[in-house]
């Protein structure tokens, strides 16, 4: 009888993302997993709930508490750094830039294949954000991609969310493979009219805060609900800045006969996700335009497609050339609108009148495959 093959050993690490995540673990995690012969260990936040039933060579470590501080995410690289020596894994794969240092030393000292998994352009984001005074955004923003760029010749392959990361990021170059994070779920349907609707239910879900536009939904929903009392909001998701919650409470509670708001500091569970996905009638996507979006394919563009759920979309170019394949959407200013005319807009159109059969193309099977050659 011939011995069994060394098992290979990938480690997939982030601090800011829990253990469960879904690109993190769902996707990436479970995809790695189908390798043969090959033991994956998913490091991250812990979480508060039961881990997930998974198969026997899937293994969970928190490296850092489900809501950590700025200590808990400095010592996470040492907890990170005593587990690589201890499990001498064949590739690790760093998912956030505050991992790098280790990863780098670690392939210096072992030589394991390292691989950056960029979900975002970090230093960018930093750019575009409000909340952070001038001097503070260009220094931190600076720093983050000084040590990408140092860090990016040790890197063996960086792994991309977004194709347009190809070019904003120039230290990429040559070792790239763009794994878009297109939706683990897919609903067909056809021709979907909302006139008739008992209610109209207006979802927002994912990732909550202002730069995602929010309030802005909210506004939208209200002016809506105002011209016809069966448009309710649903805001599904999490809600990571102190204020933003408070004030997401307030109007909640303000406005209780349409909005039903299910939030939590953490990351909700997927499965609560899509069940609110499945049970809506439109998906809101109103990111402000901001020079960290505009380039971007967001999450809940494929989601929604796949689910055929039909799409208030902000004004973008890349955005409605997406959806015009579907003819699934209704562009509009969330920053400037007139409800009047968007309510006759929804309860006029004719949502995917050719289905959305093609939205097959955006499904995370198509990147795994890509992830399983790369």
């Amino acid at each position: 009888m011939k011995p069994d093959k060394k098992q290979t050993k990938i480690v997939l690490a982030s601090i800011l993302k829990p253990l469960d995540d879904v690109r993190h673990f769902e996707k990436l995690g479970r995809s790695l997993a189908k390798k043969p012969n090959t033991e994956v260990y998913i490091l991250g936040r812990d979480i508060t709930h039961p881990l997930p039933e998974t198969n026997s060579n899937i293994h969970f470590y928190a490296i850092c508490p489900s809501q950590p501080n700025l200590l808990d995410r400095l010592l996470s690289s040492r907890k990170l750094f005593l587990f690589l020596i201890k499990v001498k894994p064949q590739q690790v794969i760093a998912c956030t830039h505050e991992l790098l240092t280790v990863i780098i030393l670690n392939k210096i000292i072992f030589g394991t294949k390292t691989v950056y998994e960029l979900r975002e352009n970090y230093a960018e984001n930093i750019r575009s954000n409000s909340r952070f005074n001038p001097f503070i955004k260009k220094l931190l923003a600076g720093y983050i991609r000084t040590k990408e760029t140092i860090c990016s010749p040790l890197i063996d392959q960086f792994w991309l969310a977004e194709a347009c990361y190809e070019q904003e990021l120039p230290f990429v170059k040559g070792k790239s493979v763009v794994l878009e994070n297109k939706s683990l779920f897919f609903r067909f349907r056809q021709e979907i009219t909302l006139s008739s609707n008992q209610n109209i239910i207006l979802l927002f879900s994912g990732t909550i805060a202002q730069e995602n536009g929010i309030f802005e939904a909210i506004a939208l929903a209200s002016s809506l609900h105002q011209i016809d009392n069966r448009y309710q909001l649903f805001i599904v998701g999490c809600c990571h800045q102190p204020n933003t919650a408070k004030q997401l409470q307030e109007l909640a509670l303000l406005h209780k006969d349409f909005i039903t708001l299910i939030f939590n500091s953490i990351p909700l569970k997927n499965s609560l996700i899509l069940e609110n996905v499945v049970k809506a009638d439109i998906g809101l996507i109103c990111y402000r335009p901001q020079n960290n979006f505009k380039n971007k394919l967001p999450t809940k563009l494929f989601e929604y497609t796949a689910a055929g759920l039909p799409i208030l979309l902000q004004i973008n170019p890349k955005w409605e050339t997406f959806c015009g394949k579907f003819n699934n959407a209704i562009s509009t200013d969330f920053q400037n609108f007139n409800p009047t005319e968007i309510d006759n807009l929804i309860k006029t159109k004719v949502f995917y009148p050719h289905g959305n059969s093609e939205a097959k193309e955006y499904t995370w099977a198509v990147e795994e495959n890509k992830l399983l050659n790369s």
